[in-house]
């Protein structure tokens, strides 16, 4: 059954930090994090990472200065700074590797919207005629 749910920003952005985390599609750790009452929905030690949510509010605060500047790119923010960007995101990944060991640096591609919609559909199965 396809449903359409509107979630707060917040919820949305520990998902995707979950996602990121644990390699998978943001729709799938929605999907999981949909729980009976008295289960939890999101690790404590995920969802609490403050770095990571303070890192993700310094890029949606910048972006339309980012995107004035930066279309397209890749850009890196640390601290709550921008500290690089590049075409290519291997290249960046690969700065920003060296010289913030240990570190989380959020990398984004700046696009038009900070944060992109998804649109989800359910499966649909038919009867074989």
């Amino acid at each position: 059954m396809q449903v359409t749910l509107t979630i707060s920003d917040e919820l949305y952005q520990q998902a995707q930090l979950v996602a990121e985390l644990t390699d998978r599609p943001v729709h799938d750790v929605l999907v999981a994090s949909i729980v009976l009452p008295g289960e939890q929905a999101v690790p404590s030690h995920l969802a609490a990472d403050k770095a990571i949510s303070q890192e993700i509010a310094a890029y949606l605060n910048m972006h339309s200065g980012l995107l004035e500047v930066f279309a397209g790119q890749y850009v890196a923010i640390y601290q709550g700074k921008l500290v690089d960007h590049a075409q290519e995101f291997a290249s960046l990944f690969s700065r920003v590797s060296q010289q913030y060991p240990d570190k989380f640096v959020l990398i984004r591609q700046v696009e038009t919207e900070p944060e992109p919609v998804y649109h989800f559909r359910s499966p649909r199965f038919a009867p074989r005629v």
